[in-house]
């Protein structure tokens, strides 16, 4: 027999065993998927005390009361606003862990206590990016600093904070922000990293 024809053979055969055995990893996770998923459903309702809830610090949420950029007052009327709600930061956890943890009554509102942390990381940013561009760099940075603290994985946050250390003469905070980035339970981590690590 040709050796070519041998090695098509072959190439077939490998070819089926591979999707074989991916389908058969893919039926796995599903069927664990399922399972987990029919568990969570079946968690009863528990208390939400224990989560850690993100309360906005009021010199935050008062930077517009001598700062009068149409901008600034914007964001920080929202920071006023969601300073009346409950803010959780549930990033990376997924609904079948939270209806575990929680129950499935509950998944409800725990999305929105994510939406509102969501809101927040957003607003937080933007404040901070306009204070920026006024040139209130201290401001800039109390803000930003808040938004890391609350683990917010949005890249421009940490972007913005590291150049403003640069300016200001406070590398070593660069740090700091390199240990919060890689606690983050976000897809955005490594990419986060990546950036504060080719800082200098």
């Amino acid at each position: 027999m040709p050796m070519f024809l041998i090695s098509i053979i072959l190439l077939t055969a490998w070819f089926s065993f591979a999707r074989k055995r991916a389908s058969s990893l893919q039926a796995e996770k599903s069927e664990t998927f399922w399972e987990n998923e029919s568990k969570a459903n079946n968690t009863r309702k528990t208390s939400l005390e224990c989560l850690d809830y993100i309360t906005i610090p009021l010199n935050l949420r008062s930077i517009s009361n001598d700062c009068k950029d149409s901008f600034v007052v914007e964001y920080c009327n929202k920071l006023n606003m969601l300073s009346e709600k409950k803010i959780v930061n549930l990033t990376g956890i997924s609904n079948t862990d939270l209806k575990s943890n929680y129950g499935t009554a509950n998944l409800s509102i725990l999305t929105q206590y994510d939406q509102n942390f969501t809101d927040l990381a957003q607003t937080l940013n933007n404040l901070g990016k306009r204070l920026y561009e006024l040139d209130e760099r201290s401001l800039s940075i109390n803000v930003l600093e808040f938004a890391v603290s609350c683990k917010s994985d949005i890249s421009h946050t940490y972007k913005l904070l590291s150049k403003l250390y640069i300016d200001t003469n406070q590398p070593e905070k660069i740090e700091d922000l390199k240990q919060t980035a890689s606690s983050l339970n976000s897809l955005m981590k490594q990419s986060i990293l990546r950036y504060l690590e080719s800082v200098k």
